[in-house]
């Protein structure tokens, strides 16, 4: 699959090189293949593995809320994808159904692909952020990235799995409004409302939402201990 950047300036052209550099790092196979990176009559471009099936934003158009044991699985092979992206110091900062794909490995078993770092934070690399600036989809955004994209550390993907759970678990957000800046309030003053999840969940939900990173799992890896019983 061939993906290009049409509107170049040099702001964009760094970002889409970084979501280039940032995947071609990610060798796990929850974690889309980038092949390659070039410029076409002055586009910037990437070659990554084209991939059958569908993104999880549209199955969820599709069918509805999904059933707790796939949501489970999903989240597993989320976490151990993403495990890799955080011991490399990379921040996704953007993860949502959208971002995850579904697709199938040789033998049929599903298999979920992390796309898109597009908004990813390096450890060490320039920042492309600016102080202040959030960068993300808003109602699966920390409060500490809605304030500042670029101070971010991996706790954000924490809260924004907790949010991608909710979603999938209930096909409604824990935080909704008629606007963003509406629900960039609410998931700053309010509780999320986690009433339509199973009890055993809502507590995994409900530490994922935590307001203050360290009231979060500490890893990725702990969300993924929680989760396995599931």
């Amino acid at each position: 699959a061939l993906k290009f950047l049409l509107n170049v300036d040099e702001r964009l052209t760094s970002r889409f090189l970084v979501e280039a550099r940032t995947t071609a790092q990610c060798t796990h196979e929850n974690i889309v293949v980038i092949y390659e990176v070039g410029e076409y009559h002055a586009s910037p471009y990437m070659v990554l593995e084209y991939l059958e099936g569908e993104d999880l934003a549209t199955r969820l158009d599709r069918t509805g809320s999904m059933e707790l044991d796939g949501i489970a699985d999903v989240v597993l092979q989320t976490c151990t994808g993403l495990a890799e992206a955080h011991a490399r110091g990379i921040v996704h900062r953007d993860l949502k159904p959208a971002n995850l794909f579904l697709t199938s490995r040789p033998d049929r078993s599903e298999l979920v692909k992390l796309l898109d770092f597009g908004a990813a934070k390096l450890a060490n690399a320039e920042a492309l952020t600016r102080t202040g600036a959030s960068i993300g989809s808003v109602p699966y955004m920390a409060p500490e990235q809605l304030r500042s994209s670029r101070d971010v550390d991996h706790r954000a993907d924490v809260w924004s799995l907790g949010v991608t759970i909710h979603h999938l678990a209930t096909g409604r957000l824990p935080f909704e409004a008629r606007s963003a800046a509406d629900t960039a309030i609410r998931i700053w003053t309010e509780e999320p409302m986690l009433l339509e999840l199973p009890t055993e969940w809502r507590t995994v939900v409900s530490r994922c939402l935590a307001k203050q990173p360290t009231e979060r799992f500490v890893n990725v890896a702990e969300l993924a201990m929680a989760i396995a019983p599931f």
